[in-house]
């Protein structure tokens, strides 16, 4: 096969970029083995029992501040940090450019929403705990759930001070369905220490 020319490997590389976020319109045979994928990713037991889950979350938590961050994009994972050394016998470590840029884009959103929401603790309450419920929607990789949740680090400091205030993280992934982006949805609660009374 004879090698590619650069407009071809720019076509390609642009096609592949324009799938992985949802915007390249699909053919029929393709949507159908999107949409197939989708439902084996996700059942519907599972998707019933999510949804019971947000209600339960929604209704036992409904007193608590709420925050609700949504990025649209395929998600990624929190890419493993590399060290290595250089010529000079220096010890370097580099976090994957992906998780880079990836967690720069959730911060600006949730500084966004921070400001918008007006009353939200920057940096957290003293003593505050927090309940997240993170909703994935896939392109066509699948990583680990536990991968994607690590990526909440990028809030510390302005969700919370720091993610170990997360006391119940409940991540969610699946495919997503024909026609439909990928995306992170990302649902906060602030659960406040109880006010101290006089004897």
């Amino acid at each position: 096969m004879p090698p590619l020319t650069p407009r071809q490997r720019h076509g390609r590389a642009k096609a592949k970029a324009e799938r992985a976020f949802g915007i390249a319109p699909a053919s029929p045979e393709r949507a159908t083995r999107d949409a197939e994928r989708a439902r084996a990713s996700f059942p519907d037991l599972a998707r019933v029992a999510l949804e019971q889950v947000e209600h339960v979350l929604e209704t036992v938590l409904w007193q608590c501040p709420r925050l609700t961050i949504a990025v649209e994009g395929s998600p990624q994972p929190k890419g493993r940090a590399r060290t290595y050394v250089d010529f000079a016998g220096r010890t370097h470590t580099k976090t994957p450019d992906s998780t880079k840029h990836y967690e720069k884009l959730l911060r600006e959103v949730a500084e966004w929403r921070v400001r918008a929401h007006g009353s939200w603790p920057l940096g957290g309450y003293d003593g505050a705990r927090y309940v997240v419920l993170a909703r994935y929607v896939l392109a066509h990789d699948a990583p680990d759930a536990d991968n994607l949740a690590k990526a909440l680090d990028a809030l510390n400091g302005l969700a919370w001070r720091d993610d170990r205030d997360v006391v119940l993280p409940v991540p969610s992934k699946r495919f997503a369905e024909p026609g439909e982006r990928p995306s992170a949805t990302l649902t906060i609660w602030a659960l406040r220490p109880p006010k101290e009374t006089g004897p």
